[in-house]
């Protein structure tokens, strides 16, 4: 399977994910906004916060590279949400979108591993966030690797 076709698959799962749907709107009183591939001249405005967007990131194939293919797709998940909360027992204050932006990355990676990807598999997920530098927007970026194995004499560019 190409990476434009998992983008799709993975779109798909997002874009019709029930639990998904009922956290955005109970948490935000929106849906989620999904995006594959995203206008830098005209970036996503706060309006379609939360938001999930969806890349190609690398692909690994070939004669060499053993019995199996990888594609690495970015998801990309956002919040605008500048929510905190006051803890009694202590003098601490904890950003509430912190763990509202992972709630959604949980989500969303949940969404994703339902996706119908054939006989490929969910191999490997890096996340990293950017939970301070662009306060109030918080985002964290999932890198997901899919794995498809081949067999022996089968083509690995087909």
């Amino acid at each position: 399977m190409n990476a434009i076709e998992l983008l799709h698959r993975f779109r798909e799962a997002v874009e019709s994910d029930a639990d998904l749907d009922a956290w955005a709107n109970i948490t935000y009183n929106r849906p989620v906004s999904v995006f594959v591939g995203i206008d830098e001249k005209n970036p996503p405005g706060d309006g379609d916060y939360p938001l999930i967007h969806l890349f190609p990131r690398a692909r690994r194939e070939g004669y060499d590279a053993g019995e199996s293919q990888e594609t690495v797709i970015g998801v990309s998940c956002g919040v605008l949400d500048d929510g905190v909360v006051s803890l009694p027992a202590a003098n601490t204050t904890e950003a509430a979108s912190v763990s509202r932006l992972d709630e959604l990355r949980r989500l969303a990676l949940a969404a994703i591993d339902g996706a119908d990807i054939g006989g490929a598999m969910l191999a490997e997920v890096e996340t990293e966030y950017e939970t301070v530098e662009f306060w109030p927007y918080l985002v964290c970026v999932m890198l997901i690797t899919v794995r498809e194995e081949y067999l022996a004499g089968q083509d690995p560019f087909a």
